[in-house]
């Protein structure tokens, strides 16, 4: 950018904030707004929302509870998976290099 340029974008930057302040200085303050006060809550719905809140979060629990108990399940299911699949592959093996063998000797 060139430097008389800088400077007039500096100048009418430094104008415009000023001026905002003179405005801001000269206008009247607006009117404050009364602070509501805050409504009490009465301590029979605290405890019963208290109440509902927990039974929620129970429910929730066991929820987790029972899902964990599914992943377990799961879990287990999948190890004896892998390991059946694992025998049957190591028996597939073994029957197809049996079979090359057989063919290499017949052939």
């Amino acid at each position: 950018m060139h430097p008389v340029s800088r400077l007039v974008l500096l100048l009418n930057l430094a104008l415009i904030s000023s001026g905002g302040a003179a405005l801001a200085e000269h206008a009247s303050p607006s009117p404050t707004k009364p602070t509501p006060t805050p409504t009490p809550i009465p301590l029979t719905t605290v405890a019963v929302e208290t109440q509902s809140a927990m039974g929620s979060l129970q429910a929730i629990d066991t929820s987790l509870e029972q899902s964990q108990s599914s992943a377990s399940v799961i879990a287990a299911s999948l190890a004896d998976l892998t390991s059946e699949t694992d025998a049957m592959m190591s028996e597939d093996m073994k029957l197809s290099s049996r079979v090359r063998l057989s063919t290499c000797f017949t052939g």
